[in-house]
């Protein structure tokens, strides 16, 4: 049975997080920061570009490899030896109603993640799902980072937001206990 997991995504707020839990999930460069148990990221790029501390399972879309293999192939035959569980294994959360993909973004994804780690070993009674760095807003990263500022439009937030706030529903709805650490405020 699971207690606690704490997530940490990519948000402003994230750079002043210090959290506790007996699984650490890590979005993108979060574990470079943290020692997590999983790392959640969906573009190839952030495997090129991050290395993490220890060696956390990677949670990662299925489209990750055939874009290193075109991109990179030295990194693709590294990241086949690296462990990882694909987000489209196993049982899958739903129904979304606001975006086609619940593992769009990391945050969703590491949402997600939680979700699928909560139906297989079981959350515990009381169980805490702490979110940190779920700010979904503004241009600069947890890292202060604006490099993708275009990514990080109005359109985006309002999408992601809608989504987080579907993924939180459904990690509820299995009996987690949400506690927010950051500048979104859920609405469900």
């Amino acid at each position: 049975m699971i207690e606690s997991i704490a997530i940490i995504s990519c948000g402003p707020s994230a750079k002043r997080c210090r959290p506790d839990a007996e699984i650490m999930i890590g979005c993108r460069d979060r574990v470079e920061r943290h020692v997590c148990d999983w790392w959640v990221f969906m573009d190839w790029i952030v495997f090129q570009r991050y290395t993490p501390i220890g060696k956390p399972m990677a949670f990662t879309s299925n489209t990750v490899y055939p874009s290193m293999q075109n991109n990179d192939p030295e990194l693709a035959e590294r990241f086949v030896q690296y462990p990882k569980l694909l987000s489209t294994s196993g049982e899958q959360p739903g129904p979304i109603e606001s975006h086609p993909r619940w593992n769009a973004w990391s945050g969703t994804a590491a949402l997600g993640l939680a979700w699928k780690l909560g139906m297989s070993q079981v959350v515990a009674d009381g169980a805490e799902l702490h979110l940190y760095g779920y700010d979904l807003d503004g241009e600069s990263d947890a890292a202060g980072w604006t490099e993708n500022a275009k990514n990080r439009s109005a359109h985006r937030w309002e999408a992601e937001r809608k989504l987080t706030d579907e993924m939180i529903a459904l990690c509820r709805g299995i009996g987690w206990k949400i506690k927010q650490h950051g500048k979104h405020k859920i609405r469900h």
